[in-house]
């Protein structure tokens, strides 16, 4: 009887690997929008009459941007609804695993897709979305020199 070596545990890594690399592609494609949003808005308040206060605090603009709030809390719960898609089993006799059936579950693969339809529908509605007010050309300065 033959059994499973390193191989089949690499052919089984890889193969899981490939198919969660779209998804985690996809978040962090929405984990840029975000963040680009809230620098904008950051800058559109910076160069309002009363300016912007400098945060000494990194974690502080995540924590209390909305859209950053909902990705730090989507990105785990969607990659952990992935990881209950799968289920691998192993059948071994004689110390020797003779073969490693992975499963996955119908109703789970609903799930992820239903949560994964609204995630893409929220991020498509807030790229999509501008919000009012000048925004500065080039993150630069918001007035033009008199040689301009």
């Amino acid at each position: 009887m033959s059994s499973v070596g390193l191989e089949g545990w690499i052919l089984l890594f890889v193969n899981i690997a490939v198919v969660q690399g779209p998804l985690t592609l996809g978040l962090r494609c929405s984990e840029l929008i975000v963040n680009v949003i809230r620098d904008e808005t950051q800058w559109r308040c910076a160069t309002g009459k009363k300016g912007r206060k400098v945060a000494t605090n990194p974690l502080k603009p995540i924590f209390t941007h909305l859209l950053c709030l909902v990705l730090f809390l989507a990105k785990p719960f969607l990659h952990w609804m992935f990881g209950l898609l799968f289920t691998i089993s192993v059948s071994a006799t004689d110390e020797n695993i003779r073969y490693l059936p992975v499963y996955m579950y119908t109703a789970q693969i609903w799930n992820l897709c239903v949560a994964l339809f609204i995630f893409a529908c929220d991020s498509n509605f807030v790229a999509v979305h501008r919000p009012c007010g000048l925004q500065p050309a080039a993150y630069a300065t918001s007035k033009r020199s008199p040689t301009s």
